[in-house]
């Protein structure tokens, strides 16, 4: 007659190994260690889409690179009037996905020093706001506010964009986070199916 208690054990013992193993796959890794919890990044070059020229609050020369790519999510597809709307709420609920990268030294036309930060955002964006007043200026009060707030400074809301110019200096590789990776794998379904024949065979004894 089988011991009860070594049944369990064995059991246990198999389910144990089960989970600790995929079949034919090598080490299932069910709880990935901290280095995969990290971020995960893609790194993004982005074409030139505008350039506009403005002013810190102490008179410095700034330029804004607005460039764009396709592997920038857009915002939600909204009309004029639906902007309008939404603006004339208290709390406007409305988000444009962009990239602002570190400032970096350039040289004007002229040959002075100045700063140039680079804003990212969707192509599909981008042509809207080439091709809608309203929506243009909405950005750039958005844009403005990224770059005060990220970086600390106060910023002229009177801007020229450059006509003969799409971005001043080389526009630098952006990094886009991208979704995490869930703490817990699902077990596969040959290890699943192994554990149901292994319960099946455990009950029958």
């Amino acid at each position: 007659m089988t011991d009860k208690t070594l049944l369990h054990a064995e059991e246990d013992s198999f389910l144990q190994q089960l989970l600790l193993n995929s079949p034919g796959s090598g080490e299932m890794n069910l709880f990935p260690d901290q280095t995969e919890d990290k971020p995960q990044f893609t790194i993004v070059k982005p074409e030139p889409g505008v350039c506009v020229k403005t002013k810190d609050n102490k008179g410095e020369k700034i330029f804004v690179n607005i460039c764009k790519t396709s592997q920038m999510p857009s915002p939600k597809d909204i009309t004029e009037e639906e902007l309008v709307q939404l603006l004339d709420d208290e709390v406007p609920d409305y988000r444009i996905p962009m990239s602002i990268g570190e400032p970096h030294a350039e040289l004007d036309k002229s040959g002075k020093g100045c700063t140039a930060y680079d804003v990212m955002i969707s192509d599909e964006f981008m042509a809207k706001i080439i091709k809608s007043n309203i929506f243009h200026g909405f950005f750039m009060s958005v844009l403005y506010e990224g770059l005060e707030n990220k970086f600390g400074i106060m910023l002229e809301r009177n801007w020229t964009q450059l006509k003969n110019r799409k971005c001043l200096g080389n526009l630098h590789e952006h990094h886009i986070r991208a979704k995490s990776k869930p703490r817990i794998l699902e077990m596969s379904q040959e290890a699943a199916a192994a554990v149901d024949e292994k319960a099946d065979k455990v009950s029958d004894i």
